[in-house]
């Protein structure tokens, strides 16, 4: 009987790469970091890659899949609804060039990296080691990034995370290394901790226990969709966010923390609305504004005085404690601000500046990342780890994180989209053993039937 076995010839390349070939990729990407101050900030790989595609555009075009065109379509109509927000808000011409062409250059990244990647995992991996090693060059080399305060604090602003990338993209060249690397990235998780970056401490103990987890059952194939489980998941997230809280904030009243860290913990906490309050204010302040408008928005630079009101008044009231509450109430309301409505989040600064229009991008992408993380979480797949802390990195980072930054994100969506056909084509052919297997069984009992009956 036939039976298909996709596990064999998925996560390798379809055509081999040449050495230099691999090598241009390579090196294309590990100059990742410099950057170029013209209208913003671009980095050199942003205007290789652009300039590529100006050359190239009807061919890298050929290379979109339904999905990766649905995207691109989304981010191109969100820059029209900042264009739309801004002129019916009044706002500054310059915001209104930067975000839209923000969403537009970012669009045109998604082309141009899958034109570079073309469907090929050996690409993939080779752009991916080089992003990674970047980060360690411009550190060692001394060069600024876009990423303010780098070589001040690396670990926390880019090392770290490209350390933890690179020990998933580790297992995804050596599958036998997946029990180590799982064991790998809890320890980095445990160092993210130490250097205070507790989201990312979070993200990488997620895909390390999904990778122990995963390396210890017999999952060959990834498990189909259900929405059950996904309104499951967010449940048990719920739970355990707020048990989560709770823990921490009974460790921060027991001053179990390392210095630094306890001030900040202690700080936050001082917040009505607990650390989520007190670490990310700018999300709150967000939802506020988008309460006040949620179909247009209020521009992309345009801020509405009660909505800084509320902003000043949550960073004030952390310092609460310090007796200096009034001070520094008037200090952050006298602070000049035309950056539009503070968000931190790729999600809601997109929908309080442009409004519903501008949000849809970042909700398809969240939705992407939800269905590959649910189907991807528990299979023992080479590239299973990889794609985990993609899609958790990237939940994360659409909620409460500002941005987006374009390359990277244009990055996560090449790896996103290459898992859903990577899914695609198992369930195509796990139908086609189901096929072959009812038709075998179909040939069999015809035959013992025939049998039966006899000449």
């Amino acid at each position: 009987m036939l039976v298909y076995k996709p596990s064999l010839v998925i996560g390798k390349s379809a055509n081999t790469l040449s050495n230099k070939r691999a090598a241009l990729l390579f090196l294309l990407f590990m100059f990742y970091g410099p950057a170029i101050q013209v209208v913003g900030e671009f980095r050199y790989v942003e205007i290789v890659v652009l300039v590529l595609l100006v050359f190239n555009f009807s061919r890298a075009v050929r290379y979109l899949g339904n999905l990766e065109k649905l995207l691109i379509s989304l981010f191109l109509l969100a820059a029209m609804a900042h264009v739309v927000a801004d002129l019916v808000t009044d706002a500054s011409i310059e915001g209104t060039i930067k975000r839209t062409g923000t969403y537009i250059i970012l669009a045109m990244l998604i082309i141009g990296l899958h034109w570079l990647a073309r469907g090929d995992v050996a690409r993939i991996r080779w752009m991916l080691a080089g992003y990674c090693l970047s980060y360690l060059i411009v550190y060692l080399a001394g060069i600024e990034t876009p990423s303010r305060g780098y070589l001040i604090g690396p670990w926390r602003l880019g090392l770290g995370m490209a350390t933890t990338i690179g020990v998933a993209l580790m297992i995804a060249w050596q599958p036998r290394l997946q029990r180590i690397g799982g064991l790998a990235l809890l320890a980095i998780a445990g160092i993210h901790w130490l250097f205070e970056g507790r989201s990312v401490a979070a993200i990488t103990a997620v895909t390390g226990i999904l990778a122990l987890s995963s390396s210890l059952r017999s999952r060959d194939y990834p498990a189909p969709f259900n929405p059950g489980i996904v309104a499951g998941f967010i449940v048990f997230s719920s739970v355990g966010i707020i048990c989560l809280n709770y823990g921490l904030e009974i460790a921060t009243e027991n001053k179990m923390f390392p210095p630094e860290m306890q001030k900040k913990m202690e700080t936050q906490f001082a917040s009505r609305y607990g650390l989520l309050g007190g670490g990310r204010p700018d999300a709150f302040v967000a939802l506020y504004a988008i309460s006040k408008r949620p179909f247009l928005g209020h521009g992309s630079t345009n801020l509405d005085p009660d909505v800084w009101y509320f902003y000043s008044e949550l960073n004030a009231e952390m310092y609460a404690q310090m007796n200096d509450y009034e001070r520094i109430l008037l200090h952050e309301l006298n602070k000049e601000w035309v950056l539009g409505t503070p968000s931190h989040s790729h999600l809601l600064g997109a929908w309080a500046d442009a409004g519903i229009i501008a949000a849809l991008c970042w909700f398809a992408v969240l939705g992407l990342c939800i269905y590959v993380f649910v189907r991807v979480m528990f299979w023992r797949h080479c590239l299973a780890p990889l794609i985990v802390l993609i899609a958790v990195s990237t939940i994360w980072d659409i909620l409460f994180s500002p941005g987006p930054a374009r390359m990277d994100m244009a990055f996560r969506i090449l790896i996103l989209t290459h898992a859903v056909k990577l899914l695609r084509t198992f369930d195509l052919c796990m139908t086609r053993n189901r096929v072959v297997q009812r038709r075998y069984q179909i040939s069999q009992t015809s035959d013992l039937g025939c049998f039966a009956k006899g000449p």
